[in-house]
């Protein structure tokens, strides 16, 4: 049984070769539960400045900064039952959180002065537009080290093959070392997605961090137009809104995956540097006669 199993190493590294392709795919599918997260900005003295009229992709913001300011003074929609979804929902209750003296934690309030009146109105603190700006760029560059790891993964299949690993019936120090080093990139690479992966995750978990990303990811969806918020009119229907509140949510699901996936290649990874080390010790024997040939061959020549 053990020496089936040892000289069946054609397909115990070809699954590697298939893991790297799931990894690779599964990186063009990573943004699917987050593209909608995104603010917009401009530059000003090298700074970045968001405001409602940030065209950074050709996307206007405005309906985000829009509700933000009808949901402070409570003009939102004349609708009784959208008022009251907002009131029930843990989301809008995060943004319009008060402190004690009853001014809002995260939203600043802007007054202007006019000859016969003050307007009030309110936005998203900047250091909250900021880290979830930030917030947006963590999840690129994680989908990007995705894509990364999946290419690294497929070069050290690539390198295993060319060392024989696959066929070599016999285990030289090549196959030992390559079979210990090029897996063992694997392993790092996959730790390092992991704790990544915990660390956005921590962030998402976090109670206003999910109010505020959910928010955005409502109002920023612009190519389902069955879910639109028409802000600052009448015609936000209930059904819509809710159908929006329940559909569009940010959550840790596809970092779950990711984690389990990646323990997943790590733990295969760590199995493939224990076969490389079984196979070389099982044919130690067989090597040593070889080597000896070769070397009484090597005498006489």
């Amino acid at each position: 049984m053990k020496s089936k199993f040892l000289n069946n190493s054609k397909w115990i590294y070809f699954a590697l070769g298939i893991i790297s392709l799931v990894i690779v795919i599964s990186s063009l599918l990573f943004m699917s539960q987050y593209k909608y997260v995104r603010i917009n900005y401009d530059m000003d003295g090298g700074q970045r400045v968001y405001s409602e009229d940030s065209q950074l992709n050709q996307a206007n913001q405005k309906e985000i900064f829009d509700i933000v300011n009808q949901l402070a003074n409570g003009t939102y929609s004349s609708y009784t039952e959208t008022q009251s979804i907002i009131d029930n929902n843990e989301i809008f209750n995060k943004i319009l959180e008060k402190d004690s003296n009853g001014d809002y934690v995260h939203l600043d309030k802007v007054e202007t002065k006019t000859s016969w009146r003050t307007i009030t109105t309110y936005k998203l603190k900047y250091e909250i537009l900021d880290d979830l700006y930030n917030f947006r760029t963590q999840l690129d560059s994680y989908n990007d080290m995705i894509l990364i790891f999946g290419l690294v993964s497929a070069i050290m299949f690539a390198l295993l093959l060319v060392i024989s690993n696959h066929n070599r019936r016999i285990y030289y120090k090549s196959n030992l070392i390559g079979g210990i080093l090029l897996p063992g990139v694997n392993v790092i690479f996959a730790i390092v997605l992991i704790i990544n992966a915990i660390s956005l995750m921590g962030k998402i978990s976090d109670p206003f961090n999910n109010a505020l990303y959910n928010m955005v990811n409502v109002y920023g969806n612009k190519s389902n137009t069955l879910l639109s918020q028409k802000v600052g009119s009448d015609e936000v229907g209930v059904r819509n809104f809710t159908k929006a509140i329940s559909q569009f949510n940010v959550n840790n699901t596809t970092l779950v995956i990711y984690t389990a996936l990646f323990a997943v290649v790590a733990a295969y990874n760590v199995f493939l540097i224990v076969y490389a080390i079984m196979k070389y010790k099982a044919t130690a024997k067989e090597r040593n006669e070889v080597l000896e040939n070769a070397r009484l061959a090597g005498e006489k020549a």
